[in-house]
């Protein structure tokens, strides 16, 4: 008779185990859909920067050619280009707070990449200049950026990957003391080249 009684909370606990087992795996699965947005949104922020700089190097350098040569077509085509470029502006600061919006400031190295996002605007802003030497150097200061946020990105996102896949003692111990202390002090060193 008593193996009977203790039914309901083998059940209870079955119960238990299973709602645990729910949200752990929503939980999951989540951090993983996370991951992929974040990854889509970081690579579509860089293709728009990349965008914006290309048509406003082109831009630029049409209206200086239209100064000393006047052309109708050259002209009407440079001004297409100049409205592309607002819609272009707009897509990039989408993106930019998309992307400022899926960082975790409590993270050092979610901080580090918002301190450099912060620093791609500010010099994404700049691209507009009329020598050709200064676009030419903004335009390298912005893929030495887009590199490190590959960088950045590909830590962000193995640390992540790495703690989803464990239980939580092990996850502990991996950013604690193991290979994600390693890779997260890694990811802190990540620095603008000349």
């Amino acid at each position: 008779m008593n193996w009977i009684s203790s039914i309901p909370f083998a059940t209870l606990a079955a119960g238990i185990f299973a709602l645990w087992q729910i949200r752990s795996n929503n939980i999951t699965n989540a951090k993983l859909r996370w991951l992929d947005n974040f990854k889509t949104v970081v690579s579509e922020f860089l293709s728009e920067g990349s965008t914006l700089v290309f048509k406003s190097n082109v831009c630029s350098g049409l209206f200086e050619k239209i100064k000393t040569h006047p052309n109708e077509e050259a002209e009407k085509y440079a001004n297409k280009l100049h409205q592309e470029l607002l819609e272009d502006i707009k897509m990039v600061d989408l993106k930019y707070y998309l992307v400022k919006l899926a960082l975790d400031p409590k993270e050092k190295v979610h901080s580090n990449f918002e301190l450099m996002l912060t620093q791609y605007i500010v010099v994404l802003n700049m691209t507009p200049l009329s020598n050709e030497d200064e676009r030419l150097l903004i335009t390298k200061q912005l893929r030495n950026y887009s590199e490190n946020f590959i960088s950045l990105n590909r830590y962000i996102t193995k640390l992540e990957w790495e703690k989803i896949k464990r239980n939580d003692l092990s996850r502990w111990y991996y950013t604690k003391f193991g290979e994600g202390k390693k890779l997260l002090n890694e990811a802190l060193l990540v620095q603008l080249k000349d």
